[in-house]
């Protein structure tokens, strides 16, 4: 069934490809269905089940008299006293089963590629469920089909993938990108056709591509700093494009003044960590991390630090200051700060207090309404922290509406459909963040890394060139996410020394490689130095005889 539903969305983007209007992508799902239906009268419930067996993607009724009243100008159906009758001569003519077959072919390969991949680099044996259920649940997390429940008010369904599972195929699809740009492709239209099925799950499908009208879209601290390029290139490139086209689509974007302290708060932490990089009590975060694996030096830092408002002014973002309080818009924060103790969990004080006054501020703006469309929602919070997200939708008790908060996969979604054409690599760019920031350890695994390594340090278990090697090599970090496959849990007393070895092999490998690079570079050289002196002899010996016969 997982199979199933991913060809199902790549099918959808190749319909994309050749339509490029919503409702006729899903033309011909339905005339198929209408195609293979056993009698000539039809209804309604009985095509959105025969979508759902046959195909794997629920479409709501509402959605589907559209699409169906699509259908009838088609002459695929008529629809007469309420009842839809097919029309059997016209139907002959569809021919998605082809492309289901193509894509079916395209899936299966994938599928391929990863069971072997997950078996060489990490030795485990996936079968074709497995296989089937890792892909969609990458695609469910990082593609945001939690659409559908921000919009009709269910609860956002927790991911069945765990983090070694997430981490083998953001591993798998990172390789993919790098050395694979056809298996790449495939996946990029599996994520493409994900987010055309969220248009499904509009009120109004007819009103996808309005504009924002005097929405304020607040930016969170870590989604500001991997704008500004703080989390590396490959992660930034994704969020550019999200504030252009949100910028190009009207809205208004903006960063509150206590969220643009917290980030200097950041950079004065990372600046201080490049400056006394033996310290133990540092900030952890990966930002921070990001700034000293990069080598940006105390200097590099402070000049980002005195460059932060052009900086930020440079993305189009606006510093705004939190309302004035207001008694009757006011938000019980005793009480939202138990869930989000409860819910997220923070290593700071000040981050906790600082969500709190965001989404209070955000409320204020609306002058506690709940809007029913995001594009004229006043106000709203976008985020990188899924946690945040669900915790606010538990205290706000939202069931309907537009959220407080959103994350930020979900809100690249709905800004990507208002107009697909204008950013048409933004899905494929979002893959490639998400997969970099899987491949990362989480702040809880790293902090409990790098207290460990200070540990070991001190008590003279390891070099001090040990310790660099652990603390600021890229191959030490990423053999902590090999060693425990991302799982915190995972972190034991002796993951340090397993991480140390397979580093240090790491790099005698990638220095032997070289030395053998180098020595057929020589072996080259060499023999193009014994062709040049053999034509120089030759030529010598022909000048030579010339001249004897003269």
């Amino acid at each position: 069934m997982n199979g199933q539903v991913l060809t199902s969305l790549a099918i959808l983007k190749v319909n994309w490809d050749r339509n490029q209007r919503y409702i006729d992508n899903f033309i011909p799902f339905v005339a198929e269905c209408l195609r293979l239906a056993p009698q000539s009268e039809v209804a309604v419930a009985q095509i959105q089940e025969m979508i759902t067996t046959t195909f794997g993607i629920r479409i709501p009724q509402g959605a589907l008299k559209t699409i169906l009243k699509a259908a009838e100008r088609k002459g695929y159906v008529k629809r007469q006293s309420g009842i839809y009758y097919k029309n059997q001569e016209c139907l002959e003519s569809v021919t998605l089963s082809q492309d289901r077959e193509q894509m079916l072919r395209e899936y299966e390969s994938l599928s391929r590629k990863l069971v072997a991949f997950v078996h060489e680099k990490f030795g485990i044996e996936w079968s074709a469920e497995s296989t089937d259920a890792a892909l969609l649940g990458f695609v469910q997390i990082h593609a945001a089909p939690i659409l559908a429940a921000c919009i009709e008010g269910q609860p956002i369904a927790t991911p069945s993938t765990t983090t070694q599972i997430e981490y083998a195929v953001a591993s798998f699809i990172a390789d993919l990108e790098k050395a694979d740009p056809e298996g790449f492709r495939y996946l990029e239209s599996v994520v493409k056709g994900s987010m055309l099925v969220s248009v499904l799950y509009y009120p109004d499908i007819g009103k996808v591509q309005q504009r924002f009208r005097n929405v304020e879209v607040y930016l969170d601290t870590n989604f500001l700093l991997r704008s500004l390029g703080l989390s590396g290139a490959p992660i930034q490139e994704a969020y550019l494009e999200l504030l252009d086209l949100l910028y190009a689509l009207g809205a208004d974007l903006c960063c509150f003044e206590h969220t643009r302290d917290e980030i200097r708060g950041i950079l004065e932490a990372a600046e201080a960590a490049v400056r006394n990089h033996h310290a133990s009590d540092v900030r952890i975060g990966e930002n921070i991390e990001f700034l000293i694996q990069a080598g940006y030096k105390s200097s590099d830092i402070q000049l980002i630090l005195n460059r932060l408002i052009p900086s930020l002014s440079g993305l189009h973002v606006r510093l705004r200051s939190k309302p004035a309080f207001d008694r009757r818009y006011a938000v019980d924060e005793n009480g939202l700060s138990s869930i989000l103790r409860q819910d997220v969990g923070y290593p700071r004080e000040e981050s906790l207090r600082n969500d709190i006054v965001s989404l209070a501020s955000v409320v204020a703006l609306r002058k506690g309404a709940t809007p029913s469309q995001i594009e004229s929602c006043s106000a709203i919070f976008v985020t990188t922290n899924q946690r945040l997200v669900r915790a606010s939708r538990r205290f706000f008790n939202e069931r309907g509406g537009v959220p407080v908060c959103v994350a930020d996969d979900l809100f690249t979604t709905v800004v990507w459909l208002k107009q697909p054409l204008a950013a048409p690599d933004l899905p494929r760019k979002r893959i490639v963040a998400d997969c970099y920031a899987a491949l990362n350890p989480t702040d809880i695994l790293w902090k409990k890394y790098i207290v460990e390594i200070h540990k070991l340090l001190q008590a003279g278990n390891i070099t001090e060139e040990d310790f660099e090697l652990l603390r600021y090599s890229s191959e030490a970090k990423q053999m902590l996410m090999e060693v425990t496959e991302g799982n915190t849990e995972a972190f034991a007393e002796g993951t340090v020394k397993e991480v140390l070895e397979r580093a240090k092999a790491s790099i005698r490998a990638g220095t032997e490689d070289k030395l053998h690079e180098e020595a057929k570079r020589r072996q080259e050289v060499e023999k193009e130095l014994q062709k040049s002196r053999a034509h120089i002899q030759a030529r010598d010996h022909r000048i030579h005889s010339l001249s004897r016969r003269s």
